[in-house]
């Protein structure tokens, strides 16, 4: 204010005599004054504004904040000498250059993004012919009949690259990309421990003839298959049932959510709003909402009964990728790959809290039947306890030898089911923190679990292109659920228990029908 009452009494200063305003006349120089002291506060915060985002920028820019500067009234050259100033993260692809065209790029701005991308590094993977290879757990291709794949879209720095393969033990590693440079991994799957061959059946001796043996009956599946849901989508990497059974929604590679009707299968609707990849939905309690997490680093809710989008959350500086609404619908809780989970008023859209214990991604967050505890799963091996009231964390799981990818709550909250990357899925003793057992069977990473509604089962869904279901009273492995051709990286259990879907990246969700 004391910057906009100097530019107006400056302005009074040098008015010439024949242009001032009578003496006599206060009151409409005071209008006129208030007029000047408006067009100073614009023209401050206008020459501010570009200063304001050069002391938040810390590092190299990304689309999103390109256009958030375009958009917010920087001019493009302003927004040149920052990118230059800060570097930009980015390969200038069609997609990025038409939204940066959208936003008011002009081509002296592209031109320049495109001298400062970063050069690009070039992954050569030498492994198993038609092994399938994900890089920061994102599918880039098959290796070819001389077991080869070239990947030239990489920036420099480190990627997780993980290889499935039929018959194999997943494979997974971190490496380092330099710029402008080919890095060849050379990858030997383990072959996978076959089955054992049935025994062959022979005849009993003529002496114990007479004595029938009961013969094994091995006990039906669990569930079984009731449709294959397909779409012109992706791959579908979340998926989730809504508190009364009646819809099942998936997020899609295409940036899309899907909804479908659970009883027909029939198509509802298809949410388009996100700009990436959406990892991860879930439905508020009430039934009303759904959430949706994407990598374009927003949560997107959304009014079911219209498909409207209701209100956007942005606050995390890289992929959303979980989402869960509380007990009571009033917070929603958001992991991302910027290794913070944070929790959100619904009503307002206000941030309430920000958890920040991980050192690395929050794969996963699922709230405690009560409300009062957050579980978070990290690719840092850890799943951490937060008291959602205080922001305090409550302790820390420690077990698992490579990422945890989803953690699911009890229906008592006494007890917590996590899925990692090192292919078992443990159950922990929330009161105490400890390891109740390991469950083993999965020969590749366990990349999502559900808890059925009354506590008995637990359903686990893995690369290796199945779903188990466990008991836990007795910890063994019941029922395996084949069909999926591609890995399988989502599962959910209605309500009622009576159905289970799951999402693979065969572009196909699976709803699979509790026997009778």
């Amino acid at each position: 204010m004391r910057a906009c009452h100097g530019l107006e009494q400056a302005f009074s200063d040098n008015v010439p005599e024949p242009w001032r305003v009578p003496s006599a006349n206060r009151r409409p120089l005071r209008v006129h004054r208030m007029q000047i002291s408006i067009v100073g506060m614009l023209i401050v915060c206008a020459l501010t504004l570009p200063v304001l985002w050069a002391q938040k920028v810390r590092e190299p820019l990304r689309v999103p904040e390109i256009v958030d500067l375009l958009t917010s009234g920087v001019s493009p050259r302003r927004v040149e000498t920052l990118a230059r100033q800060h570097g930009i993260a980015f390969q200038l692809t069609s997609a990025a250059e038409d939204e940066l065209r959208k936003a008011g790029a002009t081509e002296d701005l592209l031109n320049a993004l495109r001298e400062l991308a970063p050069k690009p590094s070039v992954l050569q993977i030498e492994s198993t012919p038609g092994a399938q290879v994900y890089v920061d757990d994102v599918f880039a291709g098959k290796t070819s009949s001389d077991g080869r794949l070239m990947i030239s879209t990489l920036g420099p720095g480190q990627h997780r690259i993980r290889l499935a393969a039929d018959g194999y033990h997943d494979f997974q590693q971190t490496v380092e990309l330099a710029p402008n440079k080919t890095t060849t991994v050379p990858v030997t799957l383990e072959a996978a421990k076959p089955a054992a061959p049935p025994k062959p059946v022979t005849a009993p001796p003529p002496e114990a003839a007479s004595a029938p043996r009961p013969k094994a009956i091995p006990a039906p599946p669990l569930f079984v298959l009731e449709r294959t849901l397909a779409s012109l989508a992706k791959a579908f990497f979340a998926v989730a049932f809504s508190p009364d059974g009646r819809y099942l929604a998936a997020g899609a590679e295409d940036r899309t959510v899907r909804l479908w009707e659970v009883a027909t299968g029939q198509a509802m609707h298809t949410l388009s709003g996100h700009k990436d990849i959406v990892g991860a939905v879930a439905f508020s309690p009430d039934g009303r909402y759904l959430a949706s997490g994407s990598q374009d680093r927003t949560v997107k809710i959304w009014e079911l009964a219209t498909g409207r989008e209701w209100r956007t959350l942005g606050g995390h500086r890289d992929s959303v990728a979980s989402v869960a609404f509380s007990p009571d619908g009033r917070w929603l809780a958001s992991g991302s790959k910027d290794g913070t989970a944070r929790v959100w008023d619904v009503a307002t859209g206000q941030e309430l809290r920000t958890f920040t214990g991980h050192g690395q991604w929050v794969y996963s967050v699922a709230f405690s039947p009560d409300g009062g505890y957050l579980a978070s799963g990290s690719q840092d091996m850890t799943i951490k306890l937060w008291d959602v009231a205080t922001g305090e964390e409550v302790r820390t799981l420690r077990g698992h030898q490579f990422a945890v990818h989803s953690v699911a709550f009890s229906p008592d909250g006494r007890w917590l089911a996590s899925g990692s990357r090192d292919q078992t899925v443990k159950l922990w003793d929330v009161a105490t923190g400890k390891e109740i057992c390991a469950l083993s069977g999965h020969a590749g990473g366990v990349w999502s679990v559900a808890v059925t509604p009354d506590g008995r089962y637990v359903a686990s869904a893995s690369s290796d292109r199945t779903v188990k279901l466990w008991e836990v009273a007795t910890k063994r492995e019941v029922t395996t659920l084949f069909g999926h051709s591609q890995l399988v990286g989502a599962v959910a259990l209605s309500s009622n228990g009576r159905y289970l879907a799951s999402g693979s990246d065969d572009r196909t969700v699976k709803l699979w029908r509790r026997r009778e």
